[in-house]
């Protein structure tokens, strides 16, 4: 295969992939793998004693926030040590 051939392969094989039956397929099983994931690290967190969860910065109450909300949302007010 030439260079171009392989190059006009990829164009139609990107552009097939990106609609259809096919891509809502894909879609849809990344949503599903996404989502066992969210609820694996909520058990996980979960399952982790109160001081675990302190070292790490998180509160019992915040878990399933953080676990499924969007990267930046989050904000928090550290406590400052020297008061």
């Amino acid at each position: 295969m030439t260079s171009s051939t392989q190059a006009l392969w990829r164009g139609s094989h990107a552009e097939a992939s990106s609609s259809g039956p096919g891509h809502s397929l894909r879609r849809w099983w990344e949503t599903y793998w996404a989502r066992r994931a969210q609820r694996a690290s909520v058990h996980l967190l979960s399952s982790l004693d109160d001081r675990t969860l302190q070292d790490i910065g998180v509160n019992r109450s915040e878990i399933e926030s953080i676990v499924y909300a969007k990267s930046g949302e989050r904000l928090r007010r550290y406590e400052s040590i020297c008061d």
